[in-house]
């Protein structure tokens, strides 16, 4: 009876696991790998299964950004074969065709190519003088390229659309827009537009626009005397 009691206590022991303070480490990693094997098993089931599914959307993410940049490239030389005879009415056809192809590109891709497809897209409405439709193209091209170096380009090219079209509301916000990206080496030439914009309407906001290019572009030495000139010339007219 003794002998049968111990052995009962043994198994309710070992069911329970190692006591606080008994045992070392290794026996409560080996008694939890014992009790959990089967959750252990299903996650690291799991994790190669999002490993291996993350490897192959990088896989297939390159491969159609590769396929979408040949595209683009293509678009380019037909563009370049046309731009000279864009409003000739025997290239209408072929011009209509390319510009559907370069916003089925735009739409269907993203990152560079999907930038640089609306670019060009926004590139041949300025060629026909669709200042409404550059500006459109120009303004989904900086959101493609928001974090590349066309992002910026892009609006600012938007607001000389926008300035063309007579929409200097519009062309004031995107001149402003591009004008705080520091990244962008035009900055200065943007900040420079809204001050000539906002001549016509206000002229002591024109000129603080100015005076923001000598605090904020002091190397901009040739910017900067610009600025200076409109200054003086702006507070004369004002006296």
């Amino acid at each position: 009876m003794a002998q049968n009691s111990t052995e009962a206590a043994a198994i309710v022991a070992a069911k329970a696991g190692p006591r606080k303070g008994e045992g070392s480490i290794s026996d409560a990693i080996n008694y939890f790998i014992r009790n959990n094997r089967k959750k252990i098993i299903i996650a690291a089931i799991v994790v190669v299964v999002i490993a291996l599914g993350f490897i192959a959307w990088v896989l297939i993410r390159d491969a159609l950004e590769n396929r979408a940049i040949a595209q683009v490239e293509d678009l380019t030389v037909r563009y370049e074969a046309l731009r000279f005879d864009i409003n000739e009415a025997d290239s209408a056809e072929d011009v209509a065709a390319l510009l559907t192809d370069m916003l089925d590109l735009g739409k269907g891709s993203f990152g560079y190519a999907a930038a640089r497809a609306y670019a060009l897209a926004a590139a041949v409405c300025a060629d026909q003088k669709n200042w409404a439709g550059a500006e459109n193209y120009w303004m989904l091209s900086a959101a493609k390229g928001k974090n590349m170096y066309l992002g910026p380009v892009s609006i600012y090219n938007a607001a000389v659309a926008a300035e063309e079209a007579g929409n200097i509301e519009a062309a004031l916000e995107h001149y402003r827009d591009a004008a705080s990206r520091a990244e962008f080496p035009g900055a200065v030439r943007a900040q420079f537009a809204m001050g000539r914009l906002l001549e016509q309407s206000d002229t002591a906001a024109a000129i603080e626009v100015y005076r923001q290019i000598a605090s904020e572009w002091s190397t901009e030495t040739v910017w900067v005397n610009l600025a200076q000139s409109r200054i003086i010339i702006l507070s004369l007219k004002a006296e």
